[in-house]
Protein backbone atom coordinates (compact mmCIF):
# COMPACT_ATOMS: atom_id res chain seq x y z
CA UNK A 1 0.00 0.00 0.00
CA UNK A 2 2.52 2.47 0.62
CA UNK A 3 4.63 1.35 -2.35
CA UNK A 4 1.69 1.97 -4.21
CA UNK A 5 1.20 5.45 -2.97
CA UNK A 6 5.01 6.61 -3.98
CA UNK A 7 4.34 5.35 -7.41
CA UNK A 8 0.94 7.44 -7.41
CA UNK A 9 2.54 10.84 -6.20
CA UNK A 10 5.83 10.28 -8.51
CA UNK A 11 3.39 9.71 -11.62
CA UNK A 12 0.97 12.45 -10.57
CA UNK A 13 4.26 14.99 -9.93
CA UNK A 14 5.65 14.02 -13.49
CA UNK A 15 2.64 14.87 -15.17
CA UNK A 16 2.23 17.79 -13.45
CA UNK A 17 6.08 19.14 -13.88
CA UNK A 18 5.46 18.35 -17.59
CA UNK A 19 1.78 19.95 -18.34
CA UNK A 20 1.95 23.09 -16.11
CA UNK A 21 4.87 24.54 -17.72
CA UNK A 22 3.20 24.22 -21.15
CA UNK A 23 0.36 26.69 -20.33
CA UNK A 24 2.66 29.44 -21.05
CA UNK A 25 3.13 28.37 -24.36
CA UNK A 26 -1.08 29.23 -24.71
CA UNK A 27 -0.93 32.64 -23.56
CA UNK A 28 -0.21 35.80 -25.66
CA UNK A 29 1.67 38.79 -24.32
CA UNK A 30 0.84 42.04 -25.99
CA UNK A 31 2.93 45.12 -26.41
CA UNK A 32 5.96 42.74 -27.46
CA UNK A 33 7.95 44.12 -30.16
CA UNK A 34 11.45 43.13 -31.48
CA UNK A 35 14.44 44.86 -30.27
CA UNK A 36 16.00 48.04 -32.13
CA UNK A 37 18.45 46.69 -35.12
CA UNK A 38 17.27 43.09 -35.11
CA UNK A 39 15.88 42.29 -38.90
CA UNK A 40 13.11 39.95 -39.24
CA UNK A 41 13.93 38.04 -42.74
CA UNK A 42 11.86 37.94 -45.22
CA UNK A 43 12.24 34.11 -46.21
CA UNK A 44 14.42 31.08 -44.62
CA UNK A 45 17.30 32.03 -47.45
CA UNK A 46 17.74 35.77 -45.96
CA UNK A 47 18.26 33.85 -42.79
CA UNK A 48 20.55 31.45 -43.50
CA UNK A 49 22.30 33.86 -45.98
CA UNK A 50 22.78 36.55 -43.14
CA UNK A 51 23.74 34.01 -41.27
CA UNK A 52 26.74 32.74 -43.49
CA UNK A 53 27.50 36.61 -43.85
CA UNK A 54 28.01 37.15 -39.83
CA UNK A 55 29.73 34.02 -39.44
CA UNK A 56 32.49 35.29 -42.56
CA UNK A 57 32.70 38.46 -41.33
CA UNK A 58 34.08 37.59 -37.69
CA UNK A 59 36.57 34.76 -39.21
CA UNK A 60 37.59 37.47 -41.87
CA UNK A 61 38.31 39.63 -38.15
CA UNK A 62 39.87 37.11 -36.17
CA UNK A 63 42.14 36.07 -39.60
CA UNK A 64 43.53 39.76 -39.81
CA UNK A 65 44.45 39.66 -36.04
CA UNK A 66 46.14 36.06 -36.92
CA UNK A 67 48.10 38.10 -39.44
CA UNK A 68 48.85 40.89 -37.36
CA UNK A 69 49.90 38.76 -34.69
CA UNK A 70 52.14 36.04 -37.01
CA UNK A 71 53.55 38.99 -38.95
CA UNK A 72 54.91 40.83 -35.74
CA UNK A 73 56.32 37.79 -34.08
CA UNK A 74 58.24 36.94 -37.52
CA UNK A 75 59.33 40.94 -37.77
CA UNK A 76 60.51 40.91 -34.36
CA UNK A 77 62.41 37.41 -34.14
CA UNK A 78 62.72 35.16 -37.27
CA UNK A 79 64.06 38.19 -39.84
CA UNK A 80 66.98 39.33 -37.51
CA UNK A 81 67.58 35.60 -36.69
CA UNK A 82 67.61 35.10 -40.20
CA UNK A 83 69.16 38.48 -40.96
CA UNK A 84 72.39 37.56 -38.57
CA UNK A 85 72.58 34.17 -40.22
CA UNK A 86 72.75 35.46 -43.33
CA UNK A 87 75.50 37.96 -42.23
CA UNK A 88 77.48 34.94 -41.50
CA UNK A 89 77.44 32.87 -44.20
CA UNK A 90 77.59 35.85 -46.48
CA UNK A 91 81.12 37.41 -44.80
CA UNK A 92 83.57 34.77 -45.80
CA UNK A 93 82.34 34.95 -49.57
CA UNK A 94 82.45 38.82 -49.40
CA UNK A 95 85.73 38.46 -48.12
CA UNK A 96 87.20 36.29 -50.83
CA UNK A 97 85.03 38.35 -53.53
CA UNK A 98 87.54 41.41 -52.23
CA UNK A 99 90.73 39.33 -52.24
CA UNK A 100 90.09 38.62 -56.05
CA UNK A 101 88.82 41.81 -57.19
CA UNK A 102 92.37 43.23 -55.90
CA UNK A 103 93.91 40.14 -57.91
CA UNK A 104 92.13 40.96 -60.79
CA UNK A 105 93.25 44.87 -60.48
CA UNK A 106 97.07 43.56 -60.22
CA UNK A 107 96.65 41.77 -63.46
CA UNK A 108 94.89 44.16 -65.32
CA UNK A 109 97.72 47.16 -64.20
CA UNK A 110 100.26 44.48 -65.25
CA UNK A 111 99.12 43.95 -68.51
CA UNK A 112 96.52 46.13 -70.34
CA UNK A 113 92.74 45.17 -70.61
CA UNK A 114 93.36 45.36 -74.59
CA UNK A 115 96.43 42.79 -74.58
CA UNK A 116 94.63 40.22 -72.33
CA UNK A 117 91.45 40.58 -74.60
CA UNK A 118 93.44 39.61 -77.34
CA UNK A 119 94.92 36.85 -76.05
CA UNK A 120 91.72 35.86 -75.45
CA UNK A 121 91.04 35.19 -79.37
CA UNK A 122 94.94 34.08 -80.18
CA UNK A 123 95.89 30.79 -80.75
CA UNK A 124 98.77 28.57 -80.16
CA UNK A 125 100.34 27.33 -83.18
Amino acid sequence: MLISAYKILIISSMLIFLIVPNFSFSQEVDGLELPEGVEVPQSWTDAFWNGVKGAWEQCLRIWRRMWEFFKNIWNKYIVSFFRNLWEKIKAPFVRKVKETEEIIEEEIEKKGLWERFKDLFRTSD
